[in-house]
């Protein structure tokens, strides 16, 4: 049969796409369209001498009319219908009385009934298969038609259906109506199975026969462009709960939806629901759609929320994938029966009574009044139960474990009842329950309240607030004294470790300076000598045996004698023994003077013969005996730079010795003058003078500063990252000028930091 309805199906798709060029018929000739009623007349005849008339619920829980078809009688009769000039004798008695209603009947063209049909609609499309869809073939889409008429029919009705679509022909220059099948059904639901191409357009034309005929007039729908093929379902919208019902003693709900109008995607005819709540698992259902609309939720339970969704499904088949949209969903907030139907016992059962509540207590007879409210007819009613019990409260001794439990009786006309407590203690609670019964000893749900005897009064508990406040007290206390204890023993370890950097530090500094710049050992080959006598204009040489208190901090407190020789501003050719004398901000101590040597780690010295005349201050004057050529240390402008041993001060100093050039009497009292003034400030980032070095022509040819053995300053400021890098100098991004602002302002700073002195000029002699 179904191998029957494709050829047929095939054949009219191939007349209908050949028929503009072979000239075929489109539409269905007056003869064909009489033979069709006929036969529609035929096949109500066997309705009704053989099919049972029975009633079909709807998705949407509607009831409708309906005849059972599927008797082995009626498919015969049927069959004689389709096939009237078979030879009589050879069949079944059911289809040789199909045979006989087919040629009773006339072939009738006035309407005869006065019920119409109104519209006919396409409701909804399905998806091809993805496997059945390939270039050559175009894909194929199944709908679902709806009719619709002005009122029901009371007799069995046949519906005549004609699918058509409009080409465009290229002869007349217009579109030209064409046939693509045609058919026939009992139902007004008509199913168009694998018809329907994408982008094309149809209409459709349904035609009502019953037993006598044509059934007013035929019903056209307008024309109907299926959407382009997409393999995307349209999901439904705008879901909600249009109505509750009882049926059948159980909750039913109809929920209804609607479409996207814009939307280019095919309205799908399957869909799946579910529906799931606290207390029962989810349940979900498949369905298809029919003639009505929306789908009823059945046996839900009264007086429990619901959550529903719903989502369009490409198939209702579970064997074979299919395709899914977005689901949409809404909250069902089930009714009770009452409310649905009234008080009626029989179908909602026995109703919880209502305001059931505490009326009065009597604390000197020990008894509570509750009251209540009956929800049916007190007719119905047998009696009610009522039970009530002590609840425990753990840990309070004034209402212990042991429960007061009661059940008593009640009478059906009763709406109050007095409960005897056997607890009388204060704040003691109890609980009560009461439900209605009939006389098939069927009980209602019950209502329950709890109350207190006596009624509590609600008291503040301070001692739980004082224990509150003074913890939140004391831990904010500790959590201070935490974090002052953090704080002072943060601050004792940077000092430990300052110190300790420091010593550090400086031991380093020792061991740096040790390896570079060894001391060198006395030498009588090698020395440089306090003079004994110094012959200076206007001044006189003082011989004295002095203790230099900058010596003994550098040698650690410990003392030494020391000859040397001291420029005073006496009067002139007069001599005289000073006992104490301030030189370079350092105490000397008038004794005998003796020779002290300064071991010379430099080539020798030359100066020429000059003089220097200082009227203001007092200085150290050295002499040199022989020394041997060395490597000199440093140059510059001024002259070289020579490292010396001092034996008398124990350690290394650094002899500035004036250039070979600058001979001018002038400019050496200038650097004199300079090196004293810097010496007098004191300050621990200006190298310290000790005094000044004299030829053996009594002239003075350099000066003696502190030995620093960190290198020169710009060695050492590269080496801290203090001047300009060559990276920096070679970046040429746009940070360039900001970097070089703040290293310049960095070096500025640091080098004016150490220009501080008491007076005088300052010029090369700060770290």
């Amino acid at each position: 049969m179904g191998r029957n309805r494709r050829s047929e199906f095939f054949l009219a798709f191939v007349m209908a796409v050949l028929s503009p060029v072979f000239g075929v018929e489109p539409m269905l000739s007056t003869s064909q369209m009489n033979e069709l009623v006929r036969r529609a007349q035929c096949e109500i005849s066997c309705t009704k001498e053989f099919a049972t008339r029975t009633n079909r619920t709807l998705n949407s829980g509607e009831v409708v009319a309906h005849f059972s078809l599927s008797s082995n009688e009626y498919q015969q009769c049927e069959l004689g219908c389709r096939n009237p000039f078979s030879k009589q004798g050879r069949f079944t008695e059911a289809f040789q009385q199909g045979l006989s209603f087919y040629w009773e009947h006339e072939i009738s063209t006035e309407n005869n009934s006065s019920a119409k049909l109104t519209n006919v609609t396409l409701k909804c499309m399905t998806l091809p298969e993805s496997h059945s869809t390939n270039d050559q073939s175009p894909p194929l889409l199944s709908g679902l038609l709806i009719v619709k008429y002005e009122q029901p029919f009371a007799e069995p009705v046949r519906f005549l259906f004609e699918v058509r679509y409009r080409a465009f022909a290229p002869k007349i220059g217009a579109y030209e109506e064409q046939l693509l099948r045609f058919g026939m059904t009992d139902s007004r639901a008509i199913w168009i199975p694998k018809s329907l191409v994408p982008t094309v357009q149809y209409r459709f034309v349904v035609t009502a026969v019953d037993v006598g005929g044509r059934v007013g007039a035929p019903v056209v729908s307008q024309w109907i462009e299926v959407p382009a093929l997409s393999y995307q379902l349209q999901p439904p919208v705008n879901l909600s709960i249009s109505e509750q019902f009882v049926a059948d003693g159980r909750l039913s709900a109809r929920v209804g939806w609607s479409y996207h109008d814009r939307s280019f995607a095919p309205r799908s005819c399957f869909y799946q629901v579910a529906w799931a709540n606290e207390y029962q698992p989810p349940r979900s259902v498949d369905f298809a759609l029919d003639e009505s609309d929306g789908y009823v939720l059945p046996n839900l339970q009264f007086d429990q929320n619901y959550t529903v969704s719903l989502k369009s499904i490409s198939t209702i088949e579970r064997k074979v994938e299919r395709l899914e949209s977005d689901p949409v969903g809404t909250f069902l907030i089930a009714k009770s029966c009452r409310q649905l139907i009234g008080p009626n016992p029989f179908i909602c059962g026995l109703g919880k009574v209502v305001d059931f509540r505490l009326a009065e207590i009597d604390e000197e007879s020990g008894t509570a009044l509750v009251s209540w409210t009956p929800a049916d007819n007190v007719k119905v009613i047998a009696g009610y139960l009522l039970y009530y019990r002590s609840l425990p409260v753990p840990g309070q001794k004034s209402c212990p474990l042991v429960l007061d439990e009661h059940e008593i009786h009640v009478n059906a006309t009763a709406s109050s009842a007095l409960l005897h407590l056997n607890l009388t203690s204060d704040g003691c609670e109890y609980v009560a329950q009461i439900v209605s019964f009939d006389g098939n000893d069927n009980a209602s749900p019950p209502a329950q309240l709890t109350f207190l005897y006596p009624k509590r009064v609600a008291r503040l508990n301070y001692t739980n607030v004082i224990i509150i406040f003074v913890a939140v007290l004391l831990s904010t206390l500790a959590v201070v004294a935490l974090f002052f204890s953090f704080w002072l023993c943060r601050q004792w370890l940077s000092a430990k470790c300052d110190r300790w950097q420091a010593i550090v530090d400086k031991w380093n500094m020792h061991l740096l300076a040790t390896k570079t710049n060894s001391s060198l050992e006395p030498n009588p080959l090698y020395r440089l000598a306090f003079s004994s006598s110094v012959g200076m204009r206007d001044s006189v040489i003082l011989q004295g045996e002095v203790e230099l208190e900058e010596s003994r901090r550098l040698r650690g407190g410990s003392s030494e004698s020391l000859t040397v020789t001291v420029v005073s501003d006496s009067s002139p050719h007069t001599s005289s023994t000073l006992t104490s004398s301030t030189l370079t901000s350092s105490t000397l101590t008038s004794s005998t003077l003796t020779s002290s040597t300064l071991t010379a780690g430099t080539s020798s010295l030359s100066a020429s013969p000059t003089t220097i005349y200082s009227p203001d201050t007092d200085c150290m004057c050295f002499t040199a005996a022989a020394v041997p050529e060395r490597n000199r240390i440093g140059y510059g402008k001024f002259g070289d730079v020579y490292l010396l041993h001092c034996t008398a001060l124990q350690c290394n100093v650094a002899l500035k010795s004036f250039s070979q050039t600058e001979t001018n009497e002038e400019y050496q009292r200038k650097e004199v003058a300079a090196a004293m003034a810097l010496a007098r400030s004191g300050h621990p980032n200006i190298v310290k003078m000790y005094g000044v070095m004299l030829t053996e022509s009594q002239q003075i040819c350099g000066i003696v500063f502190e030995h620093c053995d960190g290198g020169d300053l710009k060695k050492y400021l590269t080496k801290t990252d203090l001047l300009l890098s060559s990276s920096l100098l070679s970046d040429k991004t746009g940070r360039w000028e900001s970097n070089v602002a703040v290293q310049l302002i960095t070096l500025c700073h640091q080098i004016s930091d150490a220009m501080v002195s008491a007076s005088g000029p300052v010029e090369h002699q700060i770290m």
